[in-house]
């Protein structure tokens, strides 16, 4: 199932300053299975500044899906859904 857009607070995720990298687990952030998510916008509580990350691909490993990853490429920031 295809959801267009999801809006959450970054407080939901964890950020990697080095690596420009917000990351959680898929049922953290209560995404369903077989649950794809087009766009996540992340908002920052403090400033309520909006950053868009859209689809680019998902991480396989051995034939299963590891997660998804998701790009803002104007910022060079990505952000990644690990399947749990």
């Amino acid at each position: 199932m295809l959801v267009n857009n999801l809006t959450m607070s970054t407080d939901m995720f964890h950020y990697d300053k080095k690596e420009r990298l917000f990351t959680q687990e898929a049922s953290t952030l209560q995404v369903k299975p077989g649950q794809l998510v087009k766009t996540f916008i992340l908002v920052n509580p403090k400033t309520e500044k909006k950053c868009y990350f859209r689809y680019n691909r998902a991480l396989v490993s051995h034939d299963e899906i590891q997660g998804w990853e998701y790009k803002n490429k104007e910022l060079g920031i990505h952000l990644v859904i690990w399947n749990d």
